[in-house]
């Protein structure tokens, strides 16, 4: 009897550091990550309010709608679960896990998800009309379109999140313990859980898709068409063009050394004379692979950030739908929850901090007249 006794005071120690040591890692990750956004997301507010250039930049309106989508996040979101880990059995974490603050909280979740789908696809239809309808760009994207459409984004949002907050309740927020937040009863109201796909999935994902596979296309036919067609005539009249150079009397070749000038497959030989002035022999110069490098850029990074998108509300999305009845793990629920609140890293990351002009104007911002050391 005593060691069956013995037994069990074991099993419930360890099962009680168990717990500790999974409750010290949620702690932990979840305070990695506000950090880790708050820095990220803050530098990029800087950066724009600070730069004249990047604030005028009328595609970076979008930018910071994302943006202002992670601050929500990790203003009010990721702090409420970050309460109900730290302290669960406290009157604060009680007070978070039921009654006004628990809807704010699931109301939230839903807008900024929904808000940040939007924005995205918002994004890849800029981007699409950039690349293939330049001529109607600068008419159609103007300031005033751009907060409109944002605007119409966030009315969408709130479409999509207020029937839990309606009179007549057709769905409701709950606090789901596996998940450490307030979230819509999914499993049960079924109805809201495909009303939500629809509106933050069905509709912007075949949009965002639409328009980066048409970008991609374009792209490779333009280079297509240049460096297939151009080539040949840029060879044509190199050949003609060397051949009817001529050289100063008594000179040979070798006493001139050619310098190429230009980046890419096609150079300038420039020929040095005994003045010390430049005789271009051949000055038809081919548009580089270089040329369509922004576009290209610019369609990867939206690519990469539809995938960061739902590649990390998918696990969510697939554990909650309501017609699986999947018996997990708790530390299953809360990876899930975890790689969803890590999208405040990787927006910043993806699109603002792998992009040449940002650097340039983050260092501008934090270059002042010599004394503060540059920040990138």
């Amino acid at each position: 009897m005593s060691t069956d006794n013995g037994n069990e005071t074991s099993n419930e120690t360890t099962n009680s550091e168990d717990y500790d040591a999974h409750q010290i890692l949620q702690i932990i990750s979840l305070l990695g990550i506000i950090v880790v956004g708050v820095i990220l997301n803050c530098t990029v507010l800087l950066v724009f309010f600070g730069s004249r250039v990047v604030r005028n930049t009328r595609s970076n309106f979008c930018i910071i709608n994302l943006v202002i989508c992670d601050m929500i996040f990790l203003a009010i979101v990721i702090p409420m679960s970050f309460i109900s880990v730290a302290a669960p059995r406290s009157e604060v974490a009680y007070t978070v896990t039921q009654g006004p603050l628990c809807q704010m909280t699931g109301f939230l979740s839903v807008l900024v998800c929904t808000a940040s789908s939007l924005t995205l696809a918002c994004i890849a239809v800029e981007r699409y009309i950039a690349a293939v309808h330049p001529l109607h760009y600068v008419r159609m994207f103007k300031q005033r379109q751009c907060l409109a459409v944002l605007t119409i984004c966030w009315v969408w949002a709130a479409l999509t999140a207020i029937p839990p907050l309606l009179p007549s309740k057709p769905a409701s927020f709950i606090y789901h313990p596996g998940t450490k937040r307030c979230s819509p009863s999914l499993k049960s109201d079924c109805w809201y859980f495909w009303y939500c796909v629809l509106m933050g999935y069905g509709i912007p994902l075949p949009i965002m898709t639409v328009c980066y596979v048409k970008i991609t296309i374009v792209i490779r036919n333009h280079r297509r068409k240049v460096f297939g067609i151009k080539t040949r005539t840029a060879t044509k009249t190199t050949t003609v063009l060397q051949a009817t150079a001529t050289l100063p009397q008594g000179r040979s070749p070798t006493d001139y050394p050619q310098v190429q000038k230009g980046s890419g497959i096609f150079h300038t030989p420039i020929m040095v004379t005994p003045t010390g002035t430049e005789s271009h022999i051949f000055t038809n110069q081919i548009p580089t692979k270089d040329a369509n490098r922004p576009q290209v850029q610019i369609a990867k990074r939206g690519a990469l950030l539809v995938v960061a998108y739902f590649s990390c509300w998918g696990p969510y999305a697939f554990l909650n739908a309501c017609d699986l009845d999947l018996n997990v793990n708790e530390w299953i629920e809360v990876m899930s929850m975890w790689i969803v609140y890590t999208l405040v890293i990787w927006n910043p990351l993806i699109y603002v901090f792998n992009n040449k002009q940002f650097r340039h104007e983050l260092n501008k911002v934090c270059f002042i007249r010599g004394v503060t050391p540059r920040c990138w």
